[in-house]
């Protein structure tokens, strides 16, 4: 019983200096460093956005090496002027020329043929769950301008 009541006072006492220590060091506060000012270059320094050019790529296929066929190849930046609306619902399938590294490729169709098309996902006439998902709340006149943009995609 003793040995017990000698440690019950062993833990208190350790206990106590415990707590009196990390208030001691709560109370020394050290403030954080003053943020860094941010550079900025002046502005004859900054350059432009550039343009997109074709750009000459040497890069070749390991078949092409292999079986000493080797092509022409060229590396193609676009210049885009695609519509917000055709950026959130279609590229990320379609691709940004229409020509999509998911789903199939929408150039070269007309204004009528997409339109159709597009009509016939919304109203769920053709299953496929991600386009009915993306134009269920499209309004008819959103649809008329991705057709429109859709169809000046080149095949």
């Amino acid at each position: 019983m003793a040995v017990n009541k000698a440690l019950l006072v062993g833990a208190m006492v350790g206990t106590a200096v415990l707590v009196g220590w990390m208030m001691m060091q709560s109370s020394s506060v050290v403030e954080p460093p003053a943020p860094v000012a941010r550079h900025t270059p002046p502005a004859h320094m900054k350059a432009d956005k550039p343009k997109a050019t074709p750009v000459r790529s040497e890069a070749v296929d390991a078949t092409q090496l292999r079986h000493g066929e080797r092509k022409d190849i060229h590396l193609v930046v676009p210049q885009e002027n695609l519509s917000l609306l055709y950026i959130v619902k279609c590229s990320a399938c379609h691709g940004r020329d229409g020509k999509g590294p998911v789903g199939p490729s929408i150039a070269g169709k007309s204004y009528e043929e997409n339109l159709k098309l597009l009509r016939r996902y919304k109203a769920d006439e053709v299953p496929n769950t991600m386009m009915l998902d993306l134009l269920t709340r499209t309004s008819e006149d959103e649809l008329k301008m991705l057709s429109r943009e859709i169809s000046a995609f080149k095949e």
